[in-house]
């Protein structure tokens, strides 16, 4: 029998790095973690956790940006989290209105 997988899963705006309230963060040279951020994820790595980020880019479905934009994004947050390291990043590209299976907080 394989033991557990001890998991951490996330939201990515408020939560890991500064969300500037009405806006969406389409530009990686705006991504700022939080300062507390990499060394919290480093105590949670030593006690043999895994990251995961689930996160809603509505930004996407709206056209206010791509999803190779949030892609950028997501490679800049990772190189500013080093030594971290996320095992994977998924999100809702849809818009609320959508009504999708995989917009947060659906099951």
């Amino acid at each position: 029998m394989t033991a557990p997988v001890k998991a951490v899963f996330f939201d990515r705006d408020g939560t890991l790095i500064h969300e500037k309230p009405g806006t969406y963060l389409s530009d990686p040279a705006k991504v700022r973690p939080y300062k507390s951020v990499a060394a919290a994820l480093a105590l949670l790595k030593k006690a043999g956790y895994k990251f995961f980020i689930v996160s809603n880019q509505s930004g996407i479905g709206r056209g206010y940006f791509t999803e190779k934009e949030v892609n950028d994004v997501h490679a800049r947050m990772l190189k500013l989290l080093k030594p971290a390291v996320i095992e994977e990043i998924v999100f809702c590209p849809h818009a609320p209105d959508e009504k999708c299976n995989c917009r947060k907080p659906a099951p």
